[in-house]
């Protein structure tokens, strides 16, 4: 589960870059979808109250959840487990990466 304060956006992609939610600068309504073969439950709250996400997992490829920020960032709250009984094969690995924006594909309303 992840909680992010509403000045942040977050998006889920895949490794080849491929938006699976609020992606090319879409903000969707919160709803259930079918990703990477589990399903991730999207909410949107009032104002000044954190965006949640969650999934039950596992899930069947890397997913990146990428996160845009207009102002200072407060912080992120996330957590996840692991059943008792899964043998971990090699330990997850999670790693933040900072990427320049690059040119607008599309033409701004302003």
């Amino acid at each position: 589960m992840m909680g992010m304060r509403r000045d942040l956006l977050q998006t889920l992609r895949n490794a080849a870059g491929v938006f699976y939610l609020n992606g090319n600068w879409r903000i969707e309504f919160p709803r259930e979808i079918k990703i990477a073969g589990t399903i991730f439950h999207y909410e949107r709250r009032p104002r000044n109250t954190p965006e949640v996400l969650r999934a039950r997992g596992p899930t069947s490829e890397p997913i990146f959840v990428v996160l845009l920020y207009q102002e200072k960032n407060l912080g992120i709250s996330y957590e996840y487990s692991i059943p008792v009984t899964t043998k971990v094969s090699q330990p997850d690995s999670y790693e933040w990466t900072f990427g320049d924006f690059e040119e607008c594909s599309q033409a701004c309303g302003g």
